[in-house]
């Protein structure tokens, strides 16, 4: 029973060292600019996306970009 149970702590503890290893090794590849950063990842390494202001048409009432409004088709709307 004791043998069971230090080889089950063995085992958690080179699993806990083997994902610490390849987390080193990641990062030393991002710090050296061999791979591009994950962007689902939630440690900040994804990149920032620019984001538009959006402005609500006064004629059908759907969003559009303020930079490049254009029409609805609607003959009211006035982009």
């Amino acid at each position: 029973m004791i043998f069971k149970l230090l080889l089950l702590g063995g085992l958690i503890l080179a699993v806990l060292f083997a994902f610490k290893a390849f987390d080193k090794a990641k990062k030393a590849k991002l710090r050296a600019g061999h791979t591009k950063p994950d962007l689902n990842d939630d440690r900040g390494g994804a990149e920032k996306i620019d984001a538009e202001d959006m402005i609500e048409c006064p004629a059908c009432g759907e969003y559009v970009a303020a930079n490049s409004a254009a029409s609805c088709g609607r003959d009211d709307c006035p982009y």
